[in-house]
C-alpha cells in the first residue's frame, strides 16, 4: 500500500466503526466502499504479470549534465491487467513506465546527472495501479555502474598543439615509424626491408615510412584541496583536463597521453585515440590533501598541469622536467592572462571555456 492507499483504509474502517456503532447504513456504505476499492486496488498490483525486464548494460557512462539513459531488455509487456496498472523500472526517486516499450530500449532515467563521479545503481521494477493506492516491488534488477564523466568544451587544436609541442611547434618524428609493407623495387634501401615478413612470404618486403607526428604528454591534475578556492574550482580543473584529452585524441600524428592526480597514476601512457580510460578515471577524481610537489616529474615527454594555484616548490617541480611544462592555472581570483616563458608557460582561467578562448586569439 502506497501513503495514499494507508490512508484510504484508515478512513474507511474509521466509517465502517462509526457506521457500526451508530447504526448509519450511509457511514457503513461509504466505509464499504472505501475498503472495497483499496482492496480492489491491492488484488491489481498482486496479480502475476509476464513482464520480464533485464538492464542492458553493466556500466552506463554519461556525461555530466547529460540526460541518462537506461539500456534495457524489455519481454512480454502485454498484460491482462494493462488498463488498470502500469510496470515502470525505479532507480532511487526517478521512474520509467516500460508497459508499453519494446526489448533494447533505452529509457531515460532523469533530466540530467549534476554531480561526476562512480555510482551504484540498483534499479527495480514496480508495479502499480492508476489510482496510485497501491504498488508492489517485483524485485531489483541487476546491479548497474553509473560513471559520469566530467564535462569537456570543444578545444581548438592549436590549445592541445600548444600543450603538447612547446612554443616553437616542434613535436618528435619517428623515422623508422610505418604505417605498411609493400615489394621491394629497386633504388629502395636494404635498411627498410623487413625481414621477418620476407622470409615468411619467400620474397624481400620493405617498410612504407611514414613520416607521422608523435606527441608524448602527462596530464598532472593537482587535488590538493588547498590549491582551490571552492569545489567549483576543482571541477573546473577537472573538466580542463578532459577537454585537453580530447583535443588530444583529435591531433593528427601518433600522440600518447597518460593522466596523473597528484603523485598517483591514473592511467600510464597509451594512445589516446580512445579517450575513455582517461575519462573513466577523472569520473573518479576527488580533491584530497596530498600536495603537487610530493608527486615525481615524469621523465620526458610534455607535462601539463592543471590546478587551482602554483607556489615557488611546484615551479620547480616543473623545472626539474626533462622536456617543455604547461601550466593551467583554474582560478577566479585573477584575470585571464598567459605567460609565455621558454621552459614553463601558464595560462590563467576561470574555466576552461575562456583557457580554450585565449589559446586560439593568442596563436
Amino acid at each position: 500500500m502506497t501513503q495514499s492507499g494507508r490512508f484510504v483504509v484508515g478512513v474507511g474502517a474509521a466509517f465502517t466503526v462509526a457506521g457500526i456503532a451508530l447504526s448509519y447504513r450511509e457511514f457503513l456504505l461509504v466505509g464499504g466502499c472505501l475498503l472495497l476499492l483499496a482492496g480492489g486496488a491491492a488484488a491489481v498490483v498482486r496479480w502475476p504479470s509476464g513482464a520480464r525486464v533485464r538492464t542492458g548494460a553493466r556500466v552506463v557512462r554519461v556525461t555530466r549534465g547529460e540526460p541518462m539513459g537506461l539500456p534495457m531488455e524489455v519481454h512480454g509487456t502485454r498484460d491482462r491487467l494493462g488498463l488498470l496498472r502500469s510496470l515502470a523500472v525505479r532507480v532511487g526517486d526517478v521512474e520509467a513506465d516500460v508497459a508499453e516499450h519494446a526489448d533494447g530500449t533505452v529509457l531515460e532515467l532523469g533530466p540530467g546527472t549534476a554531480r561526476r563521479g562512480v555510482f551504484e545503481l540498483v534499479p527495480s521494477m514496480v508495479v502499480r495501479e492508476p489510482l496510485g493506492l497501491a504498488e508492489r516491488l517485483l524485485g531489483s534488477l541487476d546491479r548497474v555502474t553509473l560513471i559520469v564523466h566530467p564535462a569537456s568544451v570543444p578545444m581548438p587544436p592549436q590549445a592541445a598543439s600548444w600543450a603538447a609541442d612547446g612554443p616553437d611547434g616542434p613535436a618528435e618524428r619517428d623515422p623508422t615509424s610505418f604505417h605498411s609493407l609493400r615489394d621491394y623495387v629497386i633504388g629502395d634501401s636494404l635498411r627498410h626491408v623487413h625481414w621477418p615478413t620476407s622470409a615468411r612470404v619467400g620474397r624481400l618486403v620493405v617498410r612504407q615510412l611514414t613520416d607521422a607526428v608523435e606527441r608524448s604528454l602527462t596530464v598532472v591534475l593537482d587535488t590538493d584541496a588547498r590549491a582551490y578556492a571552492d569545489a567549483a574550482e576543482f571541477e573546473a580543473s577537472v573538466e580542463t583536463a578532459a577537454s585537453l584529452l580530447h583535443a588530444m585524441a583529435d591531433l593528427p600524428g601518433r600522440n600518447t597521453a597518460s593522466l596523473r592526480a597528484g603523485g598517483t597514476v591514473l592511467v600510464g601512457e597509451r594512445r589516446v585515440e580512445e579517450v575513455r580510460p582517461f575519462l573513466d578515471a577523472l569520473a573518479a577524481v576527488t580533491p584530497g590533501a596530498i600536495p603537487l610537489r610530493r608527486g615525481r616529474p615524469p621523465r620526458g615527454g610534455r607535462l601539463v598541469v592543471v590546478t587551482g594555484g602554483v607556489d615557488r616548490g611546484q615551479h620547480d617541480l616543473l623545472r626539474r622536467t626533462r622536456g617543455t611544462a604547461r601550466i593551467f592555472r583554474i582560478t577566479r581570483a585573477q584575470p585571464p592572462s598567459i605567460q609565455r616563458r621558454p621552459r614553463v608557460s601558464t595560462v590563467t582561467a576561470p574555466d576552461a571555456a575562456e583557457a580554450a578562448r585565449l589559446l586560439q586569439r593568442s596563436r
